[in-house]
């Protein structure tokens, strides 16, 4: 009696996984309501810059594997060779056109554009990597990694 108990238990229970895995089958293949809708997406594209690959030389020595000295003199080596690369750093276009506030104040605000958005910057104000350092009513001087320009008002 136990026996057929735990075999219509272990039957119905066969049933239902393979009910369960046919029926996964089957739906998948019934409808194509989860289509997938690719969009086009542009993507800007900046390589980096090479750099120089440091140069050495390695001499081959004869060695004596018994005395532990060499047979010839060695060469002198010549020292690594580092050249150095300066890096070309694209800078973002930033145009000046003007500021607003009183002349001798410290509240006065300067109209930066950088890279064609309209920024309200103050002294020491930095925006997408461009950082306002001087201001005045001709001209602004800014930086960007590390390096500065100076860059007059638009007329």
């Amino acid at each position: 009696m136990k026996n057929k108990r735990n075999t219509y238990i272990l039957l119905v229970l066969v049933l239902v996984v393979w009910g369960m895995i046919g029926y996964r089958i089957f739906s998948s293949l019934g409808s194509d309501n989860n289509a997938v809708q690719t969009k086009n997406v542009t993507v800007n594209f900046k390589p980096k810059a090479i750099k120089d690959q440091d140069t050495f030389s390695i001499g081959n020595y004869s060695r004596d594997p018994f005395l532990g000295t060499f047979k010839i003199k060695p060469k002198p080596v010549k020292k690594r060779q580092i050249s150095a690369v300066k890096k070309e750093i694209q800078w973002p276009a930033v145009r000046y056109s003007g500021l607003i506030g009183a002349v001798n104040s410290d509240q006065q605000i300067y109209f930066v554009f950088v890279d064609n958005v309209q920024y309200l910057m103050k002294l020491k104000d930095e925006m997408n990597g461009v950082k306002l350092l001087k201001a005045s009513k001709e001209r602004i001087t800014v930086s960007f990694q590390k390096q500065q320009k100076t860059i007059t008002i638009d007329q």
